[in-house]
């Protein structure tokens, strides 16, 4: 029953998720959120749209009915090799990347590399002919439980496999998020991680200016002034620097970021932030139509609340992943 009660959950899972994005892809034609589990954006539209309903569909229907008949195993294991092959295409491409210096994995195995293991288990337990019974209420339960665990473990998964990995590339520009300001103006050791990154990019000469965003300080010294004297005395002249007072949030970076280059896009922004935070900050750029590369804070130690910050964007990632489903469309 165990076996059992793990593969409906992954498969309520990942139906779950695949069913979300094809009714955000038919409210908003910009909604796409594949790309953060499986990327298929090269597929077509067809062929993605497609696979996209037939994972909602066939993982639903196993993970609710699981006994199937041939028809509808032979239909589950074609979709599920197809993601498969597509996760192991990935993996192989990640790998490469990080072999050629163009990325630099933070993390040694790609994301792309747990959703194949998924598709195994699922492939496996989908197609296996079994007695038919039903399932008990403990299962039902089980397969539940599952289901939020994953939830959870892909989150966490994004920040380790994504947001650790360094994308640093030739851009326009480094949005730096805020963080913490102490009352007698100095950055925390978060804000000071930041903005050395940042500084490092520009000494680098992969961008000729810095987007310093953040809110108000602990006192009188708003978090962008404490950036500012930081990079400073890091030699990144002031006049390359602009300020987004209004930085409270991710959001509203994404939209001062938005606003800033409404006439012309940028060739690419980098956006530095701790590893946490970066799958919520690509997906929020990506969702407005800005081009942007990941670059995780490089860390003079490890901080103190990480397990709280973690947790907590646990709930921020799939909140903002699923927002347009419930909140206004863009005009």
């Amino acid at each position: 029953m165990l076996s059992r009660a793990i593969a409906r959950g992954l498969a309520l899972f990942v139906g779950c998720t695949a069913a979300l994005n094809c009714v955000g892809e038919w409210m908003h034609a910009d909604f796409d959120t594949s790309p953060l589990w499986l990327d298929m954006r090269g597929l077509g539209e067809s062929w993605q749209s497609g696979l996209q309903w037939s994972f909602a569909l066939l993982l639903l229907l196993y993970a609710f009915r699981p006994d199937a008949g041939r028809w509808r195993r032979g239909a589950t294991a074609v979709v599920l090799t197809a993601m498969i092959a597509k996760a192991l295409v990935d993996v192989g491409n990640v790998w490469w990347l990080d072999s050629s210096g163009r990325i630099a994995l933070g993390f040694p195995v790609p994301l792309s590399l747990f959703v194949a293991g998924t598709g195994v288990w699922l492939l496996y337990a989908a197609v296996k002919v079994r007695p038919n019974r039903g399932a008990t209420t403990r299962e039902h339960a089980a397969s539940i439980a599952v289901a939020g665990g994953a939830a959870v473990a892909f989150a966490l998964l994004q920040m380790l496999c994504f947001g650790a990995t360094d994308y640093r590339q030739p851009a326009d520009a480094a949005v730096v998020f805020g963080a913490r300001a102490y009352a007698d103006g100095r950055p925390s050791l978060a804000l000071s991680d930041r903005v050395g990154t940042a500084a490092r990019l520009y000494h680098q000469g992969l961008v000729r200016e810095l987007i310093l965003s953040g809110g108000p300080g602990d006192g009188a010294v708003h978090e962008t002034e404490a950036m500012v004297r930081h990079a400073v005395s890091l030699g990144v002249p002031r006049e390359a620097m602009r300020l987004d007072i209004g930085g409270t949030s991710t959001s509203q970076t994404v939209a001062f970021c938005e606003e800033l280059y409404r006439k012309e896009r940028p060739r690419r922004l980098l956006v530095v932030s701790h590893f946490y935070h970066l799958p919520r900050v690509d997906l929020e750029f990506r969702r407005v139509g800005l081009r942007v590369a990941t670059v995780p804070a490089e860390e003079t130690r490890t901080l103190a609340r990480l397990p709280q910050f973690m947790a907590r964007e646990v709930a921020a990632y799939w909140h903002s992943t699923f927002r347009p489903l419930w909140s206004r469309s863009r005009g």
